[in-house]
């Protein structure tokens, strides 16, 4: 999302969590990240965000009526605690083993 002068207060939330390894069954999930933009941890990942502070306040206190917990916050240099560690979901590993279905691209 990106802001003009006219609406300043957009606001991106990204949570995310990475799995690393050179194929599906040895891959590991990255537990320790840092950042130096707004980041952070919300149930048991991490997530990038951007824009207005009172504008993220804002989806933080939506998420929190959905029952999620509050976001613990990072900041360049600080350490969080490492997420848990885990698996690729099952049901990840099985889309990810399907070949994908293109269509044909043409000479263009």
């Amino acid at each position: 999302m990106g802001r003009t002068p006219a609406n300043n207060s957009t606001r991106a939330f990204r949570p995310y969590r990475l799995w690393l390894g050179s194929s599906l069954d040895t891959m590991k999930c990255l537990t320790k990240g840092g950042g130096d933009g707004i980041w952070g941890q919300l149930h048991d990942a991490y997530f990038l965000a951007e824009g207005d502070p009172a504008a993220l306040n804002g989806v933080f206190a939506q998420l929190r009526k959905k029952k999620c917990h509050w976001p613990v916050m990072g900041a360049k240099g600080k350490s969080l605690e490492p997420i848990p560690d885990g698996p690729l979901p099952k049901r990840l590993i099985v889309t990810l083993k399907k070949p994908s279905r293109t269509n044909e691209v043409g000479d263009k």
